[in-house]
């Protein structure tokens, strides 16, 4: 069997990945000159590792799960050596610092406290 797959973005790369590791003769079709390279730009630039949704439980795991199975499969396109900042607004915001540091907790997120002035 010979599969065409169209687009060389996430879904693409992983259907076309699974498939010829059951055997099936792939052929993978990217209009860009390389596969995954608009991928992270929906995502700005990041793994989503559920940081961002301080109030879904459900959420927060979802990614945490995705972010593993991505890492595993694409470890080497994963940059682990630069720094991330998620912020509670002081005023506004619908999840205030001790929830969002609970929440961080109960997924197990790393996390250190800054102070800005």
């Amino acid at each position: 069997m010979r599969v065409g797959i169209i687009g060389g973005g996430m879904f693409g790369i992983t259907s076309a990945l699974e498939l010829a590791d059951r055997g099936v003769d792939v052929v993978l079709f990217e209009k860009n000159d390389d596969i995954l390279s608009e991928t992270s730009g929906y995502n700005t630039w990041r793994l989503h590792k559920g940081y961002h949704y301080p109030r879904s439980d459900p959420t927060a795991r979802s990614c945490l799960a995705g972010t593993e199975q991505f890492t595993a499969q694409f470890s080497e396109a994963v940059i682990t050596d630069n720094t991330q900042r998620y912020c509670i607004a002081s005023e506004g915001s619908h999840t205030d610092p001790d929830e969002f540091l609970a929440f961080c907790d109960r997924h197990g997120l790393e996390y250190e406290i800054e102070q800005t002035d």
